[in-house]
């Protein structure tokens, strides 16, 4: 009897501590803890990579623009261009750590295609990646232009045009100088976006052993090498998102059709030239022979983001074929005539 009393007077205890350890769980969190399970809950994962790459997008064009504006309505004197493509070298780095564990910190409808080619994202969440980031780059570049609404008045006195000495549109995204072709537009671009998924998978590969907190480092010292080395003809717009965004609003904004039908070469058409070409080698192990050995087929070809040269391929997920050595044969047997007795 007093032992029953005992086990009834622990199990009366510890129903008592988990009721207790329940209603003191929300206020054992941190204030952000709490807030983002009571208001900011999101259940799907999807919704939280949307809002991830919508955020980092809007953040991307706000900050991006206003280091442009500070370059052109300052006349070049509060930064030079080579600070610009540090700024957003730095920019990039900073916005993928913080979308990183999320989203994995796209901010690129291209990088997503590549994505989408390894088998990594699903060709729908590409889709639904890309409208947000343009919807993204779009809010992003109105809230710079809000901002500096005032300089913008200043600077061209109330007259929105694309190019000339009191042009403003290359604030917002990118435009060929008069003297560049369709040509050279167009190499550039594919130049500029080929290096950009090369470094990125370079980076990602797990055959490279690259810790994932390098990651962000790494995208943003090739996004300053890029705008730093290939920045003079086109001005490196190997960001279709970044660039549509920023025209659409320029056409609410005052500067005409002329940001719309510029004389300019979509990346987004150069990036799906590069990615969908080339093979990701893979093994196709065959079965044993009888006596032991082993074949090893040729491998099979599929679809990559990567090899966008004959001699440079970056191989994912596929670690030298190892051969094993063919048993030795046994030497025959000769009896004698006298044995076989």
């Amino acid at each position: 009897m007093p032992m029953n009393s005992l086990n009834m007077g622990k199990e009366v205890t510890k129903r008592w501590m988990a009721i207790n350890n329940r209603r003191m769980a929300p206020f054992s969190l941190s204030p952000v803890d709490r807030m983002r399970q009571s208001v900011f809950r999101v259940r799907s994962r999807l919704v939280v990579n949307l809002l991830s790459e919508g955020l980092a997008t809007f953040l991307l064009l706000l900050v991006g623009n206003g280091i442009g504006a500070q370059h052109i309505l300052g006349g070049g004197k509060l930064n030079n261009y080579m600070q610009v493509c540090f700024g957003w070298g730095m920019l990039i780095a900073l916005l993928v750590f913080a979308t990183y564990h999320t989203s994995g910190g796209h901010l690129n409808p291209a990088v997503s295609l590549a994505f989408v080619s390894l088998g990594k994202l699903p060709f729908a969440h590409f889709l639904l990646y890309s409208l947000v980031q343009t919807v993204g780059a779009f809010f992003g570049s109105a809230l710079c232009f809000h901002l500096y609404r005032e300089s913008f008045e200043n600077f061209d006195a109330g007259i929105r045009t694309v190019g000339g000495p009191s042009g403003t549109g290359a604030i917002f995204c990118f435009f060929p100088d008069e003297h560049i072709g369709h040509y050279t537009a167009f190499v550039d671009e594919i130049v500029g976006t080929a290096l950009l998924l090369f470094f990125v998978n370079a980076l990602i590969d797990p055959r490279n052993q690259v810790p994932k907190w390098v990651h962000p480092i790494g995208f943003g010292l090739a996004i300053f090498l890029i705008t730093s080395s290939f920045g003079m003809n086109v001005g490196s717009p190997i960001n279709p998102a970044r660039d549509f965004g920023p025209r659409l609003f320029l056409l609410f904004a005052g500067y005409g059709w002329e940001a719309i039908a510029s004389v300019f070469v979509n990346s987004s058409t150069t990036t799906t030239n590069i990615q969908w070409r080339g093979s990701v080698a893979q093994q196709n192990r065959r079965q044993w022979r009888k006596w032991g050995q082993a074949r090893v087929g040729a491998s099979r070809p599929r679809t990559s983001a990567f090899r966008f040269l004959p001699v440079i391929q970056t191989r994912a997920n596929n670690p030298p074929v190892r051969r094993l050595a063919c048993p030795p044969k046994s030497t025959p047997t000769y009896h004698s005539a006298r044995s076989r007795k």
